[in-house]
């Protein structure tokens, strides 16, 4: 019924063990299932809040870009009306330039006009002047003219002459004067083309000026923009670096959590290998101290011994005296052996060792008085007394054993030794235990120790007192004597154990215990420091996944940082491209205002230099047209004095 009851309780412990587990399982299972569920909650707001940004973001984008539309059709129209503005402007231009030449010219014309008006007006009156003179002195000459009638015909030839060189002189200064007056309207004309011109080369001056001034507020921009540009470079690059750092410290981390992660798997699995140790050792604890209980009782209850042995070791104190033991007490049978010896104690077995020969007679009287069995009594006064046994004789034994085993070397490896030698007991039990089993061999089995008696047989016709031993046991309990008996077979508890056996276990269970209960000291130790292991790894879990949640953070907050800068960079680009455009374009259009102001220019040095020509061709006709106009006032007075002078004549020639 113990095996019975054992077993149920092992099923009962078995089925606390399991619905435990269970409920540690569902418990396990539910705080997963809750923090996937938190998880995913954390996850969906994330992702909603994320499209939500997104969704945004994309209207922003769209209103952004609508935007953009409608400031570039009014950027397109302003264009329009800039390029319609700046074509009236420069027809309006052109047609004010028009309008100045023709008052510039309009205004040489009325000058050089009332100068020859002026001229011809003081010409008026230095002729009427000279037509008062002459008509003073044609009337004196006239009244001359009788008298110089004689030197009329003289001076009428003359005089035709002199006519008709006035009359020459005359037509040249009116040629020369044409000619004055032509180079004078040309020179009007070149000093009007010089005026338009230099109005021309300023307007394109204040263009190119205005155009130069554009540019350099353009390349300023675009050094500004170049500027912003590299600044967001730069900071695009050190986004970047960050994003890369933290990037490295995610996996890091994350690397350090799978670690810890795996770490905890495998302190989990240490923990419960350490458990189901646990349990197997305290199983084997309840076992050995079940089996030590059980064989402590079996000591008490003396099962297994005579009635007088149990009634010699339960005497009370007053009718049995020096009382050492029974012999199985008194020494241990090494492991495998103990049949063997026991077979080798034989009656011995049974006996109860005291101190002295009076105490064993005490011992009979008892049983004899009190009638409860019979029992073998051995006293160790003979042991005292033989305490220094002369060893020589075991030597010799032992000598001639191994000489004989030495020349059968398959027969050695099956023969042990003498039985003496494998108990195990105090010192003062020694001579005691050697007495008891001297004489006998420990053989493995039937076989060697038939050989070992077929040796002995013929030694013991000579002389039995010299025989090494007289008797030998097999491991099994087979006993054969050279007095030509033997001790053998199997009972139907043949698998039950010997006193000696029990006597063994008896001595080694206690420290089995204490081995276990160490054992288990040690596990509970070891899970115990695994678990605050694990605490410690969760703890660094959890600090690990908050560290882990600020770098995705942060994470976020750069890629929001490197996305800005990078569409402020493509932005900067996409200005810096159209701002390069209209750079080329306005130096182009420069160059173009510079070739029309260096071809201006040019212009204007030509028409300066033909109006210091056309200027010094006039002063020149004006210098000979004023010797001109001398040599005809002379030879008009020369003909006004010889016409006076003729007319004198004449005059005086009718007086």
């Amino acid at each position: 019924m113990a095996p019975l009851e054992e077993q149920a309780r092992r099923a009962v412990e078995f089925r606390q063990l399991n619905s435990e587990l269970q409920e540690v399982l569902l418990t396990w299972y539910a705080l997963q299932w809750r923090r996937l569920r938190a998880t995913k909650e954390r996850t969906e707001a994330a992702e909603l809040e994320q499209a939500l940004k997104v969704r945004q973001q994309e209207q922003a984008i769209s209103s952004a870009d609508e935007h953009g539309d409608v400031l570039r059709s009014r950027r397109q129209s302003i264009r329009a009306r800039i390029a319609e503005s700046r074509q009236a402007s420069a027809e309006a231009s052109d047609f004010v330039q028009k309008i100045e030449r023709d008052l510039a010219v309009s205004e040489e014309r009325i000058t050089g006009l009332a100068r020859q008006r002026s001229e011809q007006q003081q010409e008026e009156r230095r002729l009427r002047e000279r037509l008062i003179t002459l008509q003073q002195s044609a009337i004196d000459q006239e009244e001359q003219c009788d008298l110089a009638d004689e030197a009329v015909d003289n001076s009428a030839a003359a005089l035709a002459a002199l006519e008709v060189q006035v009359a020459r002189v005359q037509k040249e200064y009116e040629m020369e004067e044409r000619r004055l007056r032509g180079a004078q309207n040309d020179l009007i004309q070149v000093q009007a083309r010089l005026g338009a011109t230099q109005t021309d080369l300023g307007r394109q001056q204040k263009h190119l000026g205005e155009r130069n001034r554009n540019l350099a507020a353009r390349r300023d921009t675009i050094v500004q923009s170049q500027q912003a540009l590299r600044s967001l470079e730069t900071r695009l690059v050190e986004e970047r670096s960050h994003l890369d750092t933290a990037r490295n410290e995610e996996q890091q981390v994350t690397q350090r959590k799978q670690g810890l992660t795996r770490a905890i798997a495998d302190a989990q699995q240490e923990i419960e290998r350490l458990k189901s140790l646990l349990s197997e050792a305290e199983r084997q604890r309840r076992t050995v101290f079940d089996r030590l209980n059980m064989l402590k009782n079996w000591r008490q209850s003396l099962s297994g011994y005579s009635d007088g042995v149990r009634a010699l070791l339960r005497a009370p104190g007053g009718k049995v005296t020096g009382l050492v033991g029974p012999v199985p007490q008194l020494g241990v049978a090494p492991a495998g052996l103990e049949i063997a010896l026991e077979a080798a104690l034989g009656p011995y077995l049974q006996a109860v060792v005291v101190q002295t020969l009076a105490d064993a007679q005490a011992c009979l009287r008892y049983l004899q008085e009190a009638k409860l069995g019979k029992a073998m009594v051995l006293w160790l006064d003979k042991e005292r007394m033989h305490d220094e046994v002369d060893d020589t004789q075991f030597q010799a034994e032992e000598d001639t054993l191994q000489r004989f085993l030495a020349a059968k070397v398959a027969l050695k490896e099956h023969v042990l030794g003498f039985a003496w030698r494998y108990v195990q007991s105090e010192p003062r039990y020694s001579a005691l235990f050697r007495r008891l089993l001297r004489g006998i061999v420990i053989a493995r089995n039937v076989d060697a120790a038939r050989e070992l008696l077929a040796w002995i047989l013929p030694l013991s016709a000579s002389s039995s007192s010299d025989l090494p031993f007289d008797a030998v046991v097999t491991t099994k309990g087979e006993v054969l004597h050279i007095a030509g008996w033997l001790v053998g077979g199997s009972g139907k508890d043949g698998s039950q154990q010997g006193l000696l056996a029990y006597e063994r276990e008896l001595r080694e269970l206690p420290q089995q215990l204490d081995q276990h209960i160490a054992l288990i000291n040690q596990l509970n130790d070891r899970i115990s420091a695994i678990q605050r292991d694990q605490e410690g790894r969760r703890a660094e879990q959890a600090s690990l996944d908050k560290e882990l949640q600020k770098i995705v953070g942060r994470m976020n907050e750069i890629n929001k940082g490197v996305t800005s800068a990078q569409r402020d960079h493509d932005r900067l680009q996409t200005e810096l491209q159209l701002a390069a455009s209209l750079e080329q374009q306005l130096a182009a259009e420069i160059v173009g205002l510079e070739q029309e102001v260096e071809a201006a220019q040019e212009r204007v040095r030509a028409h300066e230099k033909s109006q210091h020509e056309m200027a010094g061709l006039v002063e020149e006709l004006q210098r000979e047209m004023e010797e001109r106009a001398l040599v005809y006032r002379r030879q008009q007075d020369e003909l006004g004095r010889a016409r006076t002078a003729l007319a004198v004549k004449r005059q005086e020639a009718k007086s």
